[in-house]
């Protein structure tokens, strides 16, 4: 794992990832990446935020869309 084991370290990495100045298939690569993670992890309001990010250059994409529909109305509370 990107953190050694530690999954905070780790999901930091990929946070770190997804907001760098890449290439549009790589930061593509990274957002979904990080999207995935944070859904697997059930931490759904920042999932719903990488998501909403993604649906502006992936429209089209289902399951963007779906997960966003589903979860979108969720509040962050931190």
């Amino acid at each position: 794992m990107l953190g050694g084991g530690n999954k905070k370290k780790a999901l930091a990495i990929m946070r770190e990832a997804a907001a760098a100045n890449e290439d549009f298939y790589t930061s593509a690569e990274a957002r979904f990446a990080l999207w995935d993670v944070q859904v697997r992890e059930k931490n759904f309001p920042e999932a719903v935020v990488t998501a909403r990010q993604l649906s502006v250059d992936f429209p089209r994409n289902v399951e963007l869309t779906k997960f966003i529909e589903k979860h979108g109305t969720i509040i962050k509370t931190k």
